[in-house]
């Protein structure tokens, strides 16, 4: 599965369309709507959602070994589908292989490094 990042938006962009606009706050507190996945395991989570930010269907991973536990945007998706399919492959992946010594985050261009 490789990685794709479908919005133009940089980081900072997303952090102040969202405080821009009050209408997609409501929209993103409400989670049900919004996911599509999401799966917890003992050493990570993987939650794959909505983002009304961005407008793409947003796959995040989070581990207390990497970025302090704080969520790692994976990839992005333009349809539910897509991004379905897209996390169970990830969850397979992590199953079969484990943790990956890095990962990217696509929003900050950062790169996590796993921490035992």
């Amino acid at each position: 599965m490789e990685p794709q990042k479908l919005t133009n938006k940089s980081e900072l962009e997303i952090y102040l369309s969202i405080l821009d606009d009050f209408g997609g706050m409501l929209f993103q507190d409400n989670y049900a709507e919004r996911c599509v996945a999401n799966t917890v395991k003992n050493e990570f989570e993987v939650d794959t959602t909505y983002e009304q930010d961005t407008g793409y269907f947003e796959l995040a991973f989070s581990s207390p070994h990497y970025n302090d536990n704080y969520w790692i945007v994976v990839s992005e998706y333009a349809t539910r589908e897509e991004a379905l399919i897209a996390h169970n492959e990830f969850v397979s992946l992590l199953d079969e292989n484990g943790l990956p010594e890095a990962i990217k985050d696509i929003h900050c261009d950062e790169v996590f490094v796993y921490e035992p």
